[in-house]
């Protein structure tokens, strides 16, 4: 702007934008003045580099780059680093997705694709209006069960309120947090690395409801979303995991692989 070298770079992604300066002398005058603002600072220039690292560390596609992350600061850090298993195989052994359309559609899914470490049925308990259809239909809650060898990808989806806008949303974001994972879920080799994935895919979840769609004449519904992957760890939990139950790392998404009954699939 004055015919000097440029001493900092802006990439800006839409066309209007807003730029505040502050000079260096002024902000070491602040420093002076207030010392716990430098240190507050460095953690913010830290983070946003850490950012930019997991982003590339993360290889993505130019379209899954496309989702803005929901939370600006990296959650999954509080989380420790325990080792797991690495992939020994992306191949799908088995899979449950749902609910169908009608009631007697989805109980013959479970009945076909229950297992005897994995059953899911949906339904509904409000009253019959017509043609055989309750209240609320078509149901708005979706669910998918995804697995490897010694992996598993689930996620529960709660569509908010009635009609299709929440079930769309509700099938868009267990989709797009399933899609993710299954991308990307070779790279885990602890704990909290899992946790950064499964924070980046509900972030996928979020922009698959959104894309290709403007809030401002289109109905766009809302969904809760729990997801998250099952990994063999390498390493023994402490007798009392404290750490898995604290309040910072509550939504640690790992637990160790142990074998399922084989008493046939729970009613």
């Amino acid at each position: 702007m004055q015919n000097t070298r440029a001493t900092a770079t802006i990439i800006a992604f839409s066309d209007e934008v807003v730029v505040h300066a502050v000079e260096s002398c002024s902000f070491n005058r602040l420093v002076q003045l207030r010392p716990e603002i430098g240190s507050r600072f460095l953690h913010f220039v830290c983070s946003f580099i850490s950012k930019r690292i997991s982003l590339r560390d993360r290889a993505e596609s130019q379209e899954e780059r496309e989702a803005s992350d929901l939370m600006e600061h990296p959650l999954y850090e509080n989380i420790t680093r325990w080792t797991v298993y690495p992939s020994t195989s992306s191949n799908i052994t088995h899979e449950i997705d749902g609910p169908l359309p009608t009631e007697e559609d989805e109980e013959e899914n479970m009945l076909k694709n229950s297992r005897n470490y994995l059953s899911a049925f949906s339904f509904s308990t409000y009253p019959v209006v017509q043609d055989g259809l309750r209240e609320g239909h078509p149901i708005c809650d979706k669910y998918r069960a995804v697995f490897m060898e010694k992996r598993a990808i689930v996620v529960i989806a709660d569509g908010c309120n009635w009609g299709d806008p929440p079930r769309i949303a509700a099938e868009e974001a267990k989709d797009a947090f399933v899609r993710y994972m299954l991308n990307h879920h070779a790279d885990i080799q602890d704990v909290q690395y899992a946790a950064c994935l499964v924070l980046r895919a509900i972030s996928m979840a979020n922009h698959s409801i959104l894309r290709d769609k403007n809030p401002e004449i289109q109905k766009v519904g809302t969904t809760t979303l729990l997801g998250g992957i099952l990994l063999e760890m390498v390493e023994e939990l402490p007798s009392t995991p404290s750490s898995l139950l604290s309040p910072r790392s509550t939504s640690i998404p790992s637990l160790p692989f142990e074998d399922a009954s084989q008493n046939g699939p729970p009613g």
